[in-house]
């Protein structure tokens, strides 16, 4: 039988307390490293914040009017509500980023967030172009019905949103974030 010498190190929630210790004023300080972004933090989260929020404002006035899909079809409503639950992710990492400080987190508080904000926004962008397919399927197959406008305004929505999620993810990919040892 082979020996168990090379286990990986389990990850507990509580990991990043290991660098925390006192200082002289019997105060606890973080001594981990930290993560910067390349660049101007600020703006490059304001654009983030642009996007998100456009997603954001467009799922939900999508959902406020009654589209001829998306009152019956389980395959239209699926993938929008998913989207929204998306978005809903993408909203509260952002929100972790920019609470902490938008160009220097430290490591564990980027490990759990920035990692996590690409696949975000590119689930809600796919979501958001499946909601157009689907919705168009539906129309195709079953006609405009008695929503006409609901329909259109939430091809739009959707569209747009998987637009901007596009561009949110590209914006996403090109940050570059700097390790700074302890």
């Amino acid at each position: 039988m082979g020996e168990k010498n090379d286990k990986k190190q389990r990850k507990y929630w509580n990991d990043h307390l290991r660098d925390m210790y006192l200082n002289e004023d019997g105060k606890y300080s973080y001594g981990g490293s930290f993560r910067e972004i390349k660049g101007d933090g600020k703006a490059i989260s304001r654009r983030a914040w642009l996007f998100v929020a456009i997603m954001d404002v467009l799922m939900v006035l999508s959902g406020l009017f009654p589209a001829s899909g998306a009152m019956d079809a389980w395959y239209v409503i699926l993938p929008h509500g998913a989207a929204i639950i998306f978005c809903g992710f993408l909203t509260f990492y952002m929100f972790k980023w920019t609470i902490k400080g938008p160009s220097k987190l430290r490591e564990y508080i980027y490990q759990k967030t920035i990692p996590r904000l690409y696949p975000s926004a590119m689930g809600a962008s796919i979501l958001s172009f499946l909601v157009v397919l689907t919705e168009s399927f539906y129309l195709t197959r079953h006609g405009m019905g008695m929503y006409p406008k609901g329909a259109i305004i939430l091809l739009i929505c959707a569209v747009i949103t998987g637009a901007t999620g596009q561009f949110l993810c590209s914006s996403l990919k090109r940050q570059e974030w700097l390790n700074i040892a302890k």
